[in-house]
């Protein structure tokens, strides 16, 4: 009698590693946990059987794939709803954002350079209404570069302008 695996579906919540072990020991009950390795270390019983070998490359794949299938909703989830975190810098959201684009550029899903550029305005805080107003109606066309040099030249006048206050601050008259 046979038993079942169950692995929950990896969706970019929970614990990865945990998640990983499991479906390293699901490749492990269908005989088929090899096909992760390095194809020189095979045995050279295993070398001889390249049909073999392409079965566990298929049955490894698409066992991850069905354990992956909603990721990509996830990814877009996260895309849409993306938010500029207050309590990091400009660099580590827009690496943030990066981030989601590209892991869904690797299943397949690609964006206009143009509706990238809205959904990074849209992240924006109250905060930087005005910014956000003249990247909007300054310009007949819209791309992440000038909405991310726009954001950048923003992040750096505040900087100087609290350097500014800050010595301001510090300096007193003495009698």
């Amino acid at each position: 009698m046979g038993s079942k695996v169950r692995l929950s579906q990896f969706n970019g919540n929970g614990d990865y590693s945990i998640w990983k072990q499991k479906m390293g020991a699901i490749l492990v009950h269908h005989r088929v946990a090899k096909a992760l390795h390095d194809p020189k270390t095979f045995s050279a019983e295993l070398k001889g059987k390249p049909a073999k070998i392409e079965e566990m490359n298929e049955i490894t794949y698409s066992s991850i794939i069905l354990h992956l299938s909603d990721n990509v909703i996830y990814l877009l989830e996260k895309l849409f709803s993306f938010k500029k975190d207050p309590e990091k810098d400009l660099e580590v959201n827009l690496s943030d954002f990066s981030i989601i684009v590209k892991s869904l550029a690797q299943n397949n899903k690609k964006f206009e350079d143009e509706d990238l550029a809205v959904i990074i305005l849209n992240s924006l805080l109250e905060s930087y209404k005005d910014v956000k107003n003249v990247i909007k109606y300054a310009r007949d066309t819209l791309t992440q570069v000038i909405v991310i040099d726009a954001l950048r030249s923003r992040e750096l006048d505040v900087s100087r302008e609290n350097r500014t206050n800050s010595r301001e601050g510090s300096l007193f008259v003495r009698e």
